[in-house]
């Protein structure tokens, strides 16, 4: 069974493998949140910017989490689980920019390069 983007650009249950469209919302959730988390890094974003950031990266994050748990991608469910738990709008953990910084690298790079394996791992499972 898999989480589908229909035409209308709802969600549906299918048992038909995954189209190239969620490797497609994956690969571009990883792009977006890779640029926001760049962009993060620059010490004269407002705190409205950070309010941003974090829906931008959750938002991925939960296309990450579905994508990974309908293909048993452990690495990717475990990933976007930890960026669910940091980035969490509605929870917010609060830690000192000597902490994040090296969290919106790390996070950003992995973003930014497994989003481009994308057609790779469905490829992969045909």
């Amino acid at each position: 069974m898999a989480i589908i983007l229909d035409n209308k650009g709802g969600w549906e249950l299918s048992e038909e493998k995954p189209s190239a469209s969620a490797s497609l919302w994956l690969y571009i959730s990883g792009k977006v949140a890779a640029s926001f988390l760049a962009f993060a890094l620059f010490p004269e974003n407002s705190s409205e910017f950070y309010q941003l950031l974090r829906w931008v990266v959750f938002s991925a994050a939960v296309f990450w989490v579905l994508y990974g748990y309908e293909h048993n991608g452990k690495f990717r469910l475990s990933f976007g689980l930890v960026a669910l738990i940091l980035w969490n709008p509605f929870v917010q953990i609060y830690l000192t920019r000597e902490v994040w910084v090296p969290l919106d690298i790390f996070f950003g790079l992995v973003f930014w390069f497994a989003a481009n394996d994308t057609n790779d791992t469905s490829k992969n499972k045909e």
